[in-house]
């Protein structure tokens, strides 16, 4: 019998680039851009919620920025939505 080890799979980490705190994902609404490109509600302890522009790459690791006010006129269907 072979002896196989499972990895267990790490969340991503993300911190706050104000104060390098560490980011919650508050579990809301993702307002997709596209389907590797969407917004998404964060949470930093000092700085209170963060809406952070979110990408992902072939593999599914995931890179973070600060939302503009340009990514959120980039939704396809923003007319219901308040800007932030």
């Amino acid at each position: 019998m072979l002896n196989q080890k499972t990895k267990k799979i790490q969340p991503q980490k993300f911190y706050c680039s104000q104060c390098n705190r560490r980011l919650w994902r508050v579990g809301g609404h993702k307002y997709f851009v596209n389907q590797n490109v969407w917004l998404e509600d964060f949470f930093c302890e000092e700085d209170g919620a963060i809406l952070m522009y979110v990408s992902s790459s072939e593999r599914g690791k995931l890179a973070l920025r600060e939302a503009q006010l340009i990514d959120w006129q980039q939704l396809p269907e923003r007319q219901d939505k308040v800007e932030p």
